[in-house]
């Protein structure tokens, strides 16, 4: 569908070109991007979608409300325009030698982290007009912030990125 769109407007500018049209381009390419968006919203696109990339995958949701529940990965979460809760109480895998690392991304959406309370937990984030709120109930707005549960080493590594959006960390109970 992009690559028809593409191809649309591409010829659209051509033909307006040879022929010296005075065809409103940019009006034309803005309404079809329009159109594209809501019928990717229709058809689905707000469904998260699983890529591996280096054996790593992630998830992603885009304009929906999720539900992720993780035992064993994926370790890469990213929301967009949405909303996610991320529930890693029940991620008991990971130790101290090898700790889990993820990465959490809340592009102007809200992303919900449940965390288990027994498990050292270490949190970098950063927040760019934002709200990032941590377990021990401090909470950013621009800028960045380290975190960690214990004085013991961490077993989960969480980095967060949230811009416009808005990132909540909370123990399960």
């Amino acid at each position: 569908m992009k690559s028809f769109i593409i191809g649309v407007c591409l010829i659209l500018w051509g033909i307006s070109w040879i022929f010296n049209l005075g065809l409103p381009v940019f009006r034309i390419v803005f309404g079809l991007f329009i159109i594209y968006m809501g019928i990717n919203v229709l058809r689905g696109f707000s469904q998260p979608k699983e890529r591996c990339m280096n054996c790593a995958c992630a998830v992603d949701v885009f304009f929906d409300d999720e539900f992720v529940q993780t035992h064993e990965g994926p370790y890469e979460y990213s929301t967009i325009f949405g909303k996610s809760v991320i529930d890693l109480s029940k991620l008991t895998q990971a130790t101290s030698e090898h700790p889990i690392e993820i990465k959490i991304d809340t592009i102007f959406g809200k992303t919900d982290v449940r965390l288990n309370r027994s498990i050292p937990v270490s949190i970098k984030a950063t927040a760019a007009f934002a709200k990032t709120d941590f377990p021990d109930e401090t909470v950013i707005a621009f800028g960045s912030r380290a975190y960690s549960s214990s004085h013991e080493e961490p077993r989960i590594i969480i980095t967060t990125s949230t811009v416009f959006g808005e990132t909540n960390f909370s123990y399960k109970n």
